[in-house]
């Protein structure tokens, strides 16, 4: 399997989750410290607000992009067995995971829901005969 990453995008909003994660963090003890002034009590109101609306942001970007290990590392070592006819394509415009092959072209859409493993619902049945 033939792996391409687009390492400049991944770097390039690693380092703007980390930056973002950092600013909303001293708006919010902005924002609390000013709530004890009577001066700049109206001022706390606001940057308590965009604090909370970009920690948000800030959440998604760092699950998504500073987590590690990360997607595309979970999503390599999982399809490591794959031939060399299939490529794997991460964070390429406009899609995120792409997994292009004999089979097809495969869109991959990973959720972070702990760890990844297989899992087998029940073999399926053999069609009955008639």
């Amino acid at each position: 399997m033939y792996i391409y990453t687009n390492e400049k995008r991944l770097k390039k909003n690693k380092k703007i989750s980390k930056y973002m994660t950092t600013i909303c963090f001293a708006i919010l003890v902005a924002g609390a410290v000013a709530a004890f002034s009577e001066q700049y009590f109206m001022w706390s109101f606001f940057a308590l607000i965009v604090g909370v609306f970009l920690s948000q942001a800030s959440i998604t970007m760092t699950t998504r992009w500073g987590r590690e290990p990360s997607n595309n590392n979970l999503l390599n070592v999982k399809l490591k067995g794959l031939s060399d006819n299939f490529s794997i394509y991460h964070y390429m415009d406009p899609v995120d995971h792409l997994l292009v092959g004999t089979a097809g072209t495969f869109l991959l859409m990973p959720y972070y829901q702990g760890t990844m493993r297989k899992k087998t619902v029940g073999r399926r049945k053999k069609p009955a005969c008639s």
